[in-house]
C-alpha cells in the first residue's frame, strides 16, 4: 500500500477546483446560510458523488456520464437564482438549519455528477487502486476549499447589504446555470 494515490489525488483535486463552480455555490451559499451547514452539506456531497466515482473505478465499470445531471443542475442553478431574485426581501438571512444543509447537498451533488473531479478520482482508482487513499486526498483538497468557500461567503454575508448579497448571489446562480446549460446542450 503506497500513499501515492494520496499524493496523487490531492494536487489534483485542489487544482481542479481552486474557483471552479463548485467553489463559486459554496461561496454564494454561505452568504445565506451558516457556515456549519453549508460546509457539511457540501463536504457529504461531494464525498458521496467521488467516493462513487472512485468505487465505480476500482472496480474498472463505467460512469453513465449521460446529459441528465448536468441539466439538472443547471435547473437547479436557474431555480435558485431566480427563487433569490425574485422573493420578497426578508428582515434577517438564515443562519442555519436543515433547509441549509440540504440545499447545499442537492446542489453540490447534482453540479458534481460526472464533473471533471469525479472522472479524475475515476481515473485515478483506474490506475491506482487504492480507493481509501483517493478519496482520503480528495476530502482534505476539498475540506481546504470548502472551508475557505464558507470563510469568504460568510464575511460577504456580514459585510455587504442584503440587497446587494442577493443581487450578486442570484447573478452567480443563474450565470453558473446558463454556463452549464450551454455547456451541457453544446
Amino acid at each position: 500500500m503506497s500513499h501515492l494515490p494520496f499524493l496523487a489525488s490531492l494536487p489534483i483535486v485542489l487544482l481542479t477546483e481552486l474557483g471552479d463552480k463548485t467553489q463559486l455555490a459554496v461561496i454564494a451559499l454561505s452568504t445565506r446560510y451558516g457556515r456549519l451547514a453549508v460546509f457539511s452539506g457540501s463536504l457529504l456531497a461531494v464525498c458521496l458523488v467521488d467516493g462513487l466515482g472512485i468505487l465505480a473505478g476500482t472496480a474498472s465499470g463505467t460512469i453513465l456520464p449521460g446529459k441528465i445531471p448536468s441539466l439538472l443542475a443547471s435547473f437547479l442553478f436557474l431555480t435558485f437564482g431566480f427563487w433569490i431574485l425574485l422573493r420578497k426581501e426578508e428582515g434577517e438571512r438564515p443562519k442555519a438549519g436543515g433547509s441549509a444543509f440540504l440545499s447545499s447537498f442537492l446542489l453540490i451533488s447534482l453540479m458534481e455528477v460526472g464533473d471533471k473531479t469525479q472522472i479524475s478520482t475515476f481515473a485515478l482508482s483506474v490506475e491506482y487502486r487504492e480507493p481509501l487513499w483517493i478519496l482520503l486526498g480528495t476530502m482534505v483538497a476539498y475540506s481546504l476549499l470548502m472551508g475557505v468557500g464558507v470563510t469568504i461567503g460568510s464575511y460577504l454575508g456580514r459585510r455587504l447589504p442584503e440587497r446587494i448579497l442577493r443581487k450578486a448571489s442570484a447573478a452567480l446562480f443563474l450565470l453558473l446555470g446558463f454556463l452549464l446549460l450551454l455547456r451541457t446542450l453544446g
